[in-house]
């Protein structure tokens, strides 16, 4: 059976488009009454939460679980802001590195959730990279 190169390429982009929309759909950071917070848009099992500046030292840790897929399950539309997550402050004009680890990534071979971002002096959310 021969497949067309249309096809075939056709079918590339559908997996390829299915692929980074459920990376980038599990959660999203937002500023709700004047805090940075993460809304998860999927129900998933989150194992651990850390935060790191731009130099990767680790700031912050909420380490749930050490086995996968143990940690607690965070509901679709729940949001908590990240000063009670991860017992931090968040300082205007600082870049940041936000991981989750969750098993609602099980194609990547760390299944964990990037988010690096910066929060400008007038409040607003600048998202510098996510994946």
């Amino acid at each position: 059976m021969k497949i067309s190169p249309i096809k075939a390429t056709a079918a590339i982009l559908i997996l390829a488009l299915l692929y980074s929309q459920t990376d980038k759909a599990i959660a999203k950071l937002f500023i709700n009454h004047g805090q940075i917070s993460i809304i998860f848009l999927k129900t998933c099992s989150y194992d651990a939460f850390y935060i790191e500046n731009e130099n990767n030292q680790i700031l912050a840790t909420s380490m749930y679980s050490e086995i996968p897929v143990n940690g607690p399950i965070f509901k679709e539309n729940t949001f908590i802001p990240l000063e009670k997550l991860l017992d931090i402050k968040i300082k205007s004009n600082t870049i940041y590195n936000l991981y989750a680890n969750t098993e609602c990534l099980p194609n990547r071979q760390i299944p964990r959730k990037h988010f690096k971002f910066k929060i400008r002096s007038n409040g607003e959310i600048n998202i510098l990279d996510e994946n």
